[in-house]
């Protein structure tokens, strides 16, 4: 659904990621894969091998000579939280530890960052926090660093845990907006799979604005 306007403002727009915590099928970290600080129920027991026990050493020290600065119980791989009271200023690599030698990487804890632009696709500018005259296309650009979610094994298209919620004046919140030729298109399970991401791309790499596509705001609601 879409509504029209004078000129066209969203009421709010937000950007959702929905895998904290971490849905069944994306919870599956492997081996010196990333995590994100906040994220909850992951399994990481391919990341931590045998080990009950990671250790992280401090930037520039040497990993092989030097004892770690911090070493964390593992005590449920298959339910792991990355604790932010635990993991700020902690990021980087975590190793598996036996309790006196360094095992392999088992992950790295990254700080998640998340942040939406609106984009008027028919004058190729950033809007955000501007009004887009009716008749013009909106566009949307993620910037994130968690785009390697959708790599974890066992991901599937419909588990994309990203989404944006684009909220009307009377409340509503959009699923999907509507396009060029009225076609629908979903703000929901968007497969964001780079740091700068379009909604609506000219083609399926979504690494550049649609110019003659996106959410078309002459559209009315039905």
């Amino acid at each position: 659904m879409n509504a029209k306007f004078a000129v066209v403002m969203m009421v709010l727009v937000a950007l959702a990621l929905v895998a904290f915590p971490a849905s069944a099928a994306i919870n599956k970290i492997p081996a010196g894969g990333e995590v994100f600080l906040g994220e909850k129920g992951l399994d990481v027991s391919a990341a931590t091998g045998g080990s009950s026990q990671i250790a992280w050493w401090q930037p520039g020290t040497n990993t092989e000579t030097e004892q770690p600065a911090d070493i964390q119980q593992v005590t449920n791989a298959q339910n792991f939280y990355v604790s932010p009271d635990i993991f700020v200023g902690k990021t980087g690599n975590w190793y598996q530890w036996n309790g006196s030698v360094k095992g392999p990487l088992a992950f790295n804890i990254k700080e998640p960052s998340l942040n939406l632009k609106v984009w008027d696709g028919s004058v190729n500018e950033d809007v955000t926090g501007k009004a887009i005259p009716v008749g013009n296309y909106g566009n949307f650009v993620v910037e994130t660093n968690m785009q390697s979610i959708i790599t974890r094994p066992g991901y599937q298209p419909a588990d994309a845990p990203f989404k944006i919620k684009v909220k009307s004046a009377d409340g509503g919140v959009y699923t999907n907006l509507v396009g060029n030729n009225g076609k629908e298109i979903s703000l929901t399970n968007l497969a964001v799979n780079q740091q700068l991401w379009y909604w609506v791309s000219p083609d399926e790499k979504h690494t550049e604005p649609a110019s003659n596509d996106g959410w078309n705001t002459a559209a009315e609601d039905k």
